[in-house]
């Protein structure tokens, strides 16, 4: 280590080294500390993704202090001041870095290139195509009105039923193979914020049955019938 100042020295590190470190002898060499440049470099290989090369800021930490392992309630002394706190970020030159950033754009490059069906069908690819979709939905008064319930009532009791057949979760193609076609979006957010909590599953998103008493369930399903008759007489009184 170069360009130490005098004095104990608190150096803060991402979890996955300090588990790597951890592994290490008490008096192996894990790194080599370049205070001078600011730099880091590891000794040993720490996984595949890892960097081997760290950028290492420093402050002043008068407020810190050292102090001996010690059991429950005992009394120790104070081993000193830290002089100086470190922390370590990732350095963005760094080749393993580079190349995890590049695999992981090459992922999402391919993951969009294959969207799913549910976000081909009901997730709008633009918001001027979203909103005049919805806008040619409800140009048609009353007409638009009785079909708009009909959808409604169609769309909520399909994701009722699949989430209620899928304990441990139901996927969003899952759940586009018993809506009807051509869903409306908004309307399919909305059920699924009142009746679903998202997951990850194993990188899957899944959604399972939002966690709440049956008396606001009863509740809710009176709020939203009472507001589909209200928009359907509405619609007629016009």
């Amino acid at each position: 280590m170069s360009g130490a100042s005098p004095g104990m020295m608190l150096i803060k590190v991402p979890r996955w080294l300090s588990e790597e470190w951890l592994k290490a002898p008490p008096e192996a060499e894990v790194a080599d500390l370049d205070l001078e440049s600011g730099k880091m470099h590891l000794l040993a290989h720490a996984g595949k993704g890892r960097p081997a090369n760290l950028l290492i800021s420093r402050r002043a930490s008068p407020e810190l202090f050292a102090f001996p392992v010690c059991g429950e309630n005992e009394e120790v002394q104070v081993e000193g001041g830290i002089v100086e706190a470190l922390s370590v970020a990732t350095d963005l030159n760094d080749d393993s870095y580079k190349t995890m950033i590049k695999e992981r754009l090459e992922s999402n490059s391919s993951a969009s290139a294959h969207r799913s069906v549910l976000e081909e069908k009901i997730i709008p690819l633009s918001r001027s195509c979203f909103l005049a979709r919805e806008a040619g939905r409800r140009a048609g008064g009353e007409e638009f009105a009785e079909e708009e319930a009909d959808s409604r009532r169609t769309i909520w009791n399909a994701i009722q039923q699949g989430l209620k057949e899928s304990p441990d979760g139901i996927t969003c193609e899952d759940l586009l193979v018993l809506l009807p076609r051509a869903p409306s979006f908004l309307e399919v957010r909305n059920a699924l914020s009142h009746m679903a909590e998202p997951l990850e599953v194993d990188g899957s998103r899944r959604f399972v049955t939002r966690r709440r008493t049956a008396a606001e369930a009863k509740v809710e399903m009176k709020t939203e019938a009472q507001a589909a008759l209200a928009a359907k007489l509405e619609m007629k009184a016009k």
